[in-house]
């Protein structure tokens, strides 16, 4: 069995996407943006990079823990660090007439429920069946959920008021907090009945088991406690500083 590898044709587009930035901002907009906004897009941008498409991209795989870490990662640090590296100009363009009337057909809060639903399902028997045959309705699905989470964490980083966010902030706790319960609750009555986790000891354990062994009582109980329990802390983490820096930019 070979060793996880980089992919480097996803490497060569992310490098795309980083010059498009650069051009973007400096030759379209004509806009400086602070070295904060850059770094936060760049660090961003690679860290998808690293978590699609590099070997760390197979370390989710070994634990329900390290797969709800990389998920947490990609949709709750990856989007508001995107959009906080967006030029200002940009970020007041969101507010503009013509979004505002698109958002009362298609507000965040929309997103953000859909995204609840996708991510609830997503661990779910039938669906991880479909997705584990077909890579590419799982690459699918999971870019649809990434782009309504996009969409979910801009209230959070654009100009609105700081009441404004700081409802919507907890909306967006309550709403996603269901699915990180439950993973908890499972833990602790003993449950391992969510899909991901028996499918995981199932079928990709062995296949990584000679590059990273948890050990013995790590159990799958233990397993889905502590991927709750982190999910929990890395949203509430991730709407705190993006609370903060989005007052401090604005």
């Amino acid at each position: 069995m070979q060793p996880p590898e980089w992919n480097i044709p996803l490497f060569f587009g992310f490098l795309i996407i980083s010059l498009l930035y650069l051009l973007l901002v400096r030759l379209w907009l004509k806009e400086k943006p602070l070295l904060i906004q850059t770094l936060l897009f760049y660090s961003g941008l690679w860290i998808i990079y690293f978590l699609t498409g590099s070997p760390l991209a197979h370390v989710s795989h070994v634990s329900f823990t390290f797969h709800m870490i990389d998920m947490s990662l990609l949709f709750f640090i990856v989007p508001p660090m995107l959009l906080l590296g967006l030029p200002s100009s940009m970020m007041r363009g969101q507010n503009s007439l013509f979004n505002r009337r698109i958002r009362r057909i298609w507000s965040p809060v929309i997103s953000l429920i859909l995204f609840a639903c996708l991510f609830f399902l997503y661990h779910l028997p039938f669906i991880f069946d479909v997705y584990s045959q077909y890579p590419s309705i799982h690459d699918g699905y999971v870019f649809i959920m990434f782009l309504l989470s996009i969409h979910a964490w801009s209230p959070l980083t654009n100009s609105t008021q700081s009441f404004q966010r700081r409802s919507y902030a907890f909306l967006s706790g309550m709403i996603l907090m269901p699915a990180c319960l439950l993973f908890i609750v499972n833990g602790l009555l003993g449950e391992t009945t969510i899909s991901f986790l028996v499918n995981v000891t199932k079928h990709q354990m062995a296949s990584h088991s000679s590059y990273l062994v948890l050990p013995s009582w790590y159990t799958s109980q233990v397993d889905q406690i502590v991927a709750g329990i982190i999910m929990i802390a890395i949203h509430k983490l991730a709407m705190v500083m993006t609370y903060k820096m989005a007052m401090r930019m604005n």
